[in-house]
């Protein structure tokens, strides 16, 4: 496949994969990246000599950095026709090895590239102030990883602030065994499909004098991300009851 229609080719991936594309969200993070040189804009044709360049393509893509043999080759910064842009190593007009991607959409990708795609240990940063940091396999978030997602900006602490995710990643969803920290108190280990808690897991809640919530600890089956089918109900007054439970209509007593 010709190497710069894998270039573009990249940007696309990354973007649908990971929800970051170009929206109309006013928020871009390209102005804190390093800009394209003004002085440089009159060079247009592929340098043909080994150096630090500039060159626009004829899509419009503007690169600048070093070039050999008459290819993106070591460290550059490429603005996307889009308004993508990277910054980072090369090989052979594809980004490989570490870089940074900025969208206009707001959110940052810091870590490792490969073949064009994000691969490898990397960080990603979401508009509204989400943030990932673990594996990504062929663009996409996969593999093991912490994901924090903002509930609160106000919070005292990062988890007043935030239901903090760490586990198995499977195409930016939670899918596989992991633990959840939830901003209020509640902690839940177990089982995911597609961020849906489901099957064998554990339920804790968050310490309180509420009468309403008798419970401090459910063991046994997840359905349709609650308690739901067979398991093990603890109370506050150390007393358990073991059964069959919807988790929409707990037993306040284990009588």
């Amino acid at each position: 496949m010709n190497k710069k229609l894998l270039s573009l080719l990249g940007v696309a991936v990354i973007a649908l994969t990971t929800g970051c594309g170009n929206s109309n969200n006013n928020s871009s993070s390209v102005n804190n990246s390093t800009p394209i040189s003004e002085s440089s804009r009159e060079i247009t044709e592929l340098p043909t000599e080994d150096g630090w360049f500039y060159y626009m393509d004829e899509t419009g893509n503007e690169y600048e950095g070093q070039f050999v043999n008459g290819m993106y080759n070591g460290y550059g910064t490429m603005l996307y026709a889009d308004s993508t842009m990277y910054e980072g190593t090369w090989v052979d007009n594809v980004r490989e090895g570490h870089g940074k991607i900025y969208w206009n959409s707001g959110c940052i990708y810091v870590g490792e590239m490969h073949n064009d795609l994000m691969h490898g240990a990397g960080y990603m940063l979401y508009p509204m102030g989400d943030y990932y940091y673990g594996d990504f396999k062929d663009g996409q978030i996969t593999g093991f990883g912490t994901k924090a997602f903002l509930r609160d900006s106000t919070g005292a602490t990062q988890q007043k602030k935030y239901d903090i995710y760490t586990g198995e990643m499977k195409d930016g969803f939670l899918h596989g065994y992991g633990t959840m920290h939830y901003t209020f108190g509640g902690v839940f280990y177990g089982n995911y499909d597609m961020n849906i808690r489901t099957g064998y897991g554990t339920y804790v809640w968050e310490e309180t004098d509420d009468p309403n919530i008798p419970w401090t600890m459910f063991k046994g089956n997840f359905a349709n991300d609650w308690i739901s089918g067979e398991g093990t109900l603890y109370f506050r007054d150390g007393t358990f009851k073991t059964g069959t439970f919807d988790g929409n209509a707990l037993p306040l007593t284990s009588e």
